[in-house]
């Protein structure tokens, strides 16, 4: 059961804050159907279709006690399917760090000051370094033994790549998001489709947005971040899995669902009188 599905669909009806309709939808998949040939990527060789594991992380991977180089098994695979390698490739979990991400390809090196920092300065620093050093290593094997896969995670970080990897979220109220991408297509279409001698796009964009569609858009994006974070922060205090659906075992739901009532007290007392608070009320029905 999904407790973090339902908080999503009861904060993004919620007063202040973002209403799915099937309007938005309908009209968000219509624009991108219109322009999704002309945004996929130009290398063949990422369209194939491939199976991956979406979630890597070290809690996930199994290696030998005595050659931990040499990994025994790979668990929850639940999530993996077949789906284009341009909309698959992605890096592991265990890649993940805070801090400024690394140029492409190139090797982070430590800072000119390096020898004047503090102590735990200095730890800090290289630490980071050896994060982003794994990070460009990472780039360089999978371009190294699988090119293809190489260039599909490269592609990840341009506009059409990632308006055509989030295209699946209209189906999780994602179409504020969606409207968004496609709008940044439309303003620059001459890059996506390419000009010609007098600057103008080779091939005209069969999509356009009013100016009164854009403010919309921009008031919908923000009451929809609005929502996510709040319910974020609300599955985050019930201690259960904090991913987008929030799933707990049949064995725990009861003792999740008690968690879950004194949790929402508790966000309800600290968000008295605001419009989360108000909108969080309507959860109230999970009580009985």
């Amino acid at each position: 059961r999904g407790l973090g599905d339902v908080y999503k669909r009861q904060i993004f009806n919620g007063p202040g804050f973002y209403h799915p309709s099937k309007t938005a939808k309908l009209r968000a998949l219509d624009l991108y159907l219109s322009i999704s040939k002309y945004i996929l990527p130009k290398n063949k060789e990422t369209h194939k279709g491939v199976l991956w594991h979406p979630d890597l992380h070290t809690d996930n991977i199994f290696v030998d006690p005595q050659d931990p180089t040499k990994i025994t098994c790979l668990i929850d695979w639940q999530a993996a399917h077949i789906a284009p390698l341009f909309l698959q490739a992605r890096r592991p979990a265990f890649l993940d760090f805070d801090g400024p991400i690394p140029e492409r390809l190139k090797f982070p090196s430590l800072p000119e000051n390096f020898d004047n920092l503090q102590p735990e300065e200095k730890l800090n620093t290289k630490k980071l370094r050896d994060e982003q050093a794994l990070y460009v290593l990472y780039e360089i094997e999978l371009l190294r033994q699988c090119r293809a896969a190489g260039s599909a995670l490269h592609g990840r970080d341009t506009l059409v790549s990632r308006l055509t990897g989030l295209a699946g979220s209209l189906f999780t109220d994602g179409e504020p998001v969606v409207l968004g991408y496609l709008m940044q297509a439309v303003d620059r279409w001459g890059e996506i489709a390419g000009r010609d001698a007098t600057g103008d796009p080779v091939i005209p964009c069969s999509i356009t947005f009013t100016d009164a569609e854009r403010t919309k858009q921009q008031i919908d994006q923000e009451k929809w971040k609005k929502g996510v974070e709040l319910m974020d922060e609300v599955v985050q205090s019930l201690g259960a899995y904090s991913g987008w659906d929030g799933f707990v075992s049949h064995d725990d739901y009861q003792a999740r669902k008690q968690q879950f009532i004194a949790s929402q007290d508790a966000f309800l007392q600290r968000m008295a009188g605001s419009d989360e608070g108000s909108a969080m009320q309507a959860i109230s029905p999970l009580r009985r």
